[in-house]
């Protein structure tokens, strides 16, 4: 179940990574 977690956490900043990028 942990790792659900952790997936889901580092989804989440990859893709808010990215949309700083973009921007």
């Amino acid at each position: 179940m942990q790792n659900e977690i952790l997936i889901t956490v580092t989804c989440i900043a990859v893709e808010f990574i990215f949309y700083n990028l973009n921007a």
